[in-house]
């Protein structure tokens, strides 16, 4: 009997690791640049805090853990990109300049800067919580993030592979801004 139930057990560990690794992928968004799959992993659906891990192809390359809503990334049309964001290793982010014409990528890894990741939804620029190309050329990228009180811009350069985060620039109620070293 304890035989049994020691196999029965083993069958069923067995089994909730093969699931975790075969999961489900649906594509949940697309577009002439790029598909977005939620890859839900069986294990997670019995983890009520766990969360769909969204991937985005890119000219057929898969980047895993990409962050925002969609569409997901920002477009960069005058040198026929898109930039997006991606986790990895527990909440460390990576910026990702992908040209949509030949699939060249600048990956740049930017470790746990405070960068959320709010790339896409319907925010306009400037608004509270939104992330947006604040001006660009095919060396650098000016991206600002706007929060509750004001933005910090993220200047990132292409040809060194680095990210500077800027000062956060706060306004009140009425429009007074002031900038803070952070």
């Amino acid at each position: 009997m304890k035989i049994h139930i020691i196999s029965i057990a083993l069958l069923a560990m067995i089994a909730m690791c093969s699931c975790r690794v075969l999961g489900s992928r649906k594509e949940i968004y697309s577009d002439d640049k790029v598909i977005v799959y939620d890859h839900t992993r069986a294990m997670g659906l019995s983890n009520v805090h766990a969360s769909p891990r969204h991937d985005i192809s890119v000219n057929r390359k898969v980047y895993p853990n990409v962050r925002g809503i969609a569409p997901y990334y920002l477009s960069l049309p005058r040198i026929n990109s898109i930039l997006f964001v991606t986790d990895y290793d527990d909440y460390a982010r990576s910026f990702h300049i992908v040209n949509i014409v030949n699939g060249k990528s600048s990956d740049i890894d930017v470790g746990r800067t405070g960068f959320s990741g709010l790339i896409g939804g319907s925010r306009r620029p400037g608004d509270p919580f939104s992330c947006y190309i604040e001006s660009y050329t095919s060396d650098e990228v000016v991206l600002a993030v706007a929060g509750a009180g004001g933005r910090r811009n993220y200047k990132i350069d292409l040809n060194h592979k680095t990210v500077e985060a800027g000062d956060f620039i706060e306004s009140d109620r009425e429009g007074n801004v002031s900038t803070i070293r952070e």
